[in-house]
């Protein structure tokens, strides 16, 4: 196991402030932010392997998978549900979207901000990510605009990492210039730490 710096704190996502999502397949060189989230869940999966011995559990070894699912819910903006479900389609009229049989729900790059109750900062990315769902609700007279919700799944990268986060207070000096990379030009390689001389 590393031995990396990590802060002795606790830090509660009370508020998502910054979601960003670029389209890997589409080469997108920048990140659309959607940032109207009302909520986002992540529920990792893991993988439990358990040595027997004389019909009794000796031990028990529980592993993470790199995948896990989302649940994103809030006001997604038109231009991201339309590359998300791939909805773009050259036999339609230009500005007509279509969602059929043809259609492949396509794998972006997500990264965030979080704050805690105090202000401080968490980061986030996930570098691959698919819509498992497609909805839309409304409820006519509502006082309450109805948000829409997203079940996503995400895989591991070429790294094995499905998730990625660091306390903004863990990245010290920044040498790398992380927190303005963020939430506009991250990539899993500027994740790696730099190889040793």
């Amino acid at each position: 196991m590393a031995t990396g710096t990590v802060s002795n704190v606790v830090f509660s996502e009370y508020e998502l402030r910054e979601l960003a999502i670029k389209f890997n397949a589409l080469e997108e060189d920048t990140f659309t932010h959607a940032d109207c989230v009302g909520a986002w869940e992540d529920e990792g999966e893991t993988l439990t392997v358990t040595k027997n011995c004389r019909g009794k559990v000796a031990k028990k070894r529980t592993m993470a998978t790199g995948s896990g699912t989302v649940t994103w819910t809030g006001h997604v903006p038109e231009v991201i549900k339309a590359k998300m479900y791939d909805m773009i389609r050259d036999d339609l009229v230009a500005g007509v979207q279509g969602y059929g049989r043809d259609n492949r729900h396509q794998e972006f790059t997500c990264v965030g901000r979080y704050l805690d109750e105090d202000g401080k900062e968490k980061f986030f990315a996930y570098p691959c990510m698919v819509a498992n769902t497609y909805t839309t609700s409304n409820e006519n007279g509502s006082e309450e605009v109805a948000e829409r919700e997203i079940e996503l799944s995400y895989m591991p990268d070429e790294y094995g990492y499905g998730k990625y986060e660091v306390l903004a207070a863990d990245l010290g000096t920044d040498t790398a210039g992380l927190k303005t990379k963020w939430m506009t030009a991250w990539t899993p390689a500027l994740m790696q730490a730099s190889p040793a001389a």
